[in-house]
């Protein structure tokens, strides 16, 4: 959710100049006209972008009853292609309607000796994909991809 906030255009995020590691955040000046120039820190953002997510999709009273039950909807979607083992498409609005297609397979681990290590350990394990598709895997990730597609 942080780097969705930031690529969304609410926060900017910057470095240090100095070491190029502490990161901290500035709210846009769009956003806040009267209140002047907000800065986060990495952990006070962590902590925003926790409470946001909880109020948005964990609260009981959920304030978003629409979104909640297009989550539910798109979950049984994504719950019935993937049991039919369909990868899941889509095609974002026009103008400019690309086509993106989502499959996560299942891999399966073969154990093989290696014709280049003369160590007595020279067994590796060569995972090589299957035609089944990863039920969890396509299930979390779709309706992220998805919403990110249609930036």
């Amino acid at each position: 959710m942080a780097e969705q906030l930031v690529s969304a255009g609410f926060f900017i995020k910057e470095y240090d100049d100095l070491s190029n590691k502490y990161i901290y955040y500035i709210v846009d000046k769009s956003i806040l006209k009267e209140c002047g120039t907000l800065i986060l820190t990495g952990y006070q953002f962590g902590i925003f972008t926790s409470i946001l997510y909880t109020i948005i999709l964990k609260k009981k009273n959920f304030f978003f009853p629409k979104l909640k039950e297009f989550k539910i909807y798109v979950g049984k979607l994504t719950h019935i292609n993937l049991k039919l083992n369909k990868p899941l498409i889509w095609i974002t609005p026009a103008p400019s309607s690309m086509k993106f297609s989502q499959y996560y397979r299942i891999f399966k681990p073969y154990d093989t000796i290696s014709l280049y290590s003369n160590t007595k350990y020279n067994k590796i394990t060569i995972s090589l994909p299957t035609t089944n598709l990863h039920l969890k895997k396509n299930k979390q990730a779709f309706i992220l991809n998805f919403f990110n597609s249609m930036w």
